[in-house]
């Protein structure tokens, strides 16, 4: 039998404890929402189950009920013997006091050659610092004339590589999220040899957005912007311009209307701009992005079954 809110709150209050902000912990109270995992998971008799973020064992006692093996993995100390407690009577059941992050998988996993993994995971599991890999390039398509300086057409190709990076702050909560993102890249040009009659050539540009960003609500954040561009000096037959030294500063304020839809609205400004000669900028974007993801769509799933 899985826990009801009454008894999740006499367990808490027995062995005086209560949800880790730290560890971005939730405890599921109602009993048909794990059993509702468990099944959509599809596991039963003779299957090996690891559960990661056990808890105080509402998932883990819906799993151990289909009959499956579960190993119950927990990181929180103080959660352990409250969660040994639980599962006392359920012999198919082995806790583990581990990071999940540090854990020797192999080890773990060993005697099994399948295994399921069903998890009601902390929303700061992840790790706090996210470094990725960001890469484009566009080709040279559309039209393109060879006697206009300016063109939709580019004859020639270019693209960025770049490495975002986010920094999270304390609880990875939907409505108290604070992170920090940064965004250095570099763009590359090839050459264009028909550039009105001419070879044009462009250095490269070094780029660093950088954006602090807070949840408001669950719904609507806002974020404080940086843009910074420098390079891309172009040259005309070996007769080089001027580079970039661009500083933009700005904000943006969003609102996830649902799982799918989000609307923002930005403004930037150019602040390194008083010389006659520098670039003056007073930008603003207003944007509706529709995305889909598997785990979007599974999340509606599980809700709705």
């Amino acid at each position: 039998m899985t826990h009801t809110r009454r008894q999740l709150t006499a367990l808490l209050e027995t062995h005086d404890l209560g949800p880790s902000r730290a560890l971005g912990q939730n405890f599921v109270v109602d009993p048909n929402t794990v059993r509702r995992i468990a099944r959509l998971a599809n596991v039963g008799p003779d299957v090996a189950v690891v559960e990661i973020g056990a808890g105080l064992g509402s998932l883990t006692l819906a799993l151990a009920e289909t009959g499956a093996e579960v190993v119950a993995v927990e990181t929180d100390r103080h959660l352990i013997p409250v969660l040994r407690e639980v599962v006392a009577d359920q012999p198919g059941v082995t806790v583990v006091h581990a990071d999940a992050l540090k854990l020797d998988w192999a080890e773990l996993l060993a005697g099994h050659d399948q295994w399921v993994l069903v998890a009601n995971l902390p929303y700061n599991v992840a790790t706090p610092l996210v470094l990725d890999l960001l890469a484009d390039v566009a080709i040279p398509i559309g039209d393109y004339d060879n006697t206009k300086s300016l063109n939709i057409g580019q004859n020639r190709w270019y693209g960025r590589l770049g490495f975002p990076i986010v920094w999270q702050f304390g609880s990875w909560v939907p409505g108290r999220r604070t992170t920090l993102e940064f965004l250095p890249a570099a763009w590359f040009f090839g050459t264009n040899t028909d550039f009105v009659g001419q070879t044009l050539k462009t250095d490269p540009i070094y780029q660093l957005d950088a954006h602090l960003t807070r949840d408001f609500t669950e719904h609507l954040w806002g974020s404080l912007d940086l843009a910074w561009y420098n390079g891309g000096q172009a040259s005309v037959n070996g007769v080089a311009g001027e580079k970039l030294n661009n500083l933009g500063v700005g904000f943006t304020l969003g609102y996830q209307v649902n799982s799918n839809l989000g609307l923002t609205f930005g403004y930037k400004s150019t602040v390194n701009d008083n010389a006659p000669g520098d670039l003056k900028m007073d930008g603003f974007m207003i944007s509706l992005v529709y995305a889909w993801h598997p785990l979007i769509e599974g999340s509606r799933r599980l809700k709705s079954e």
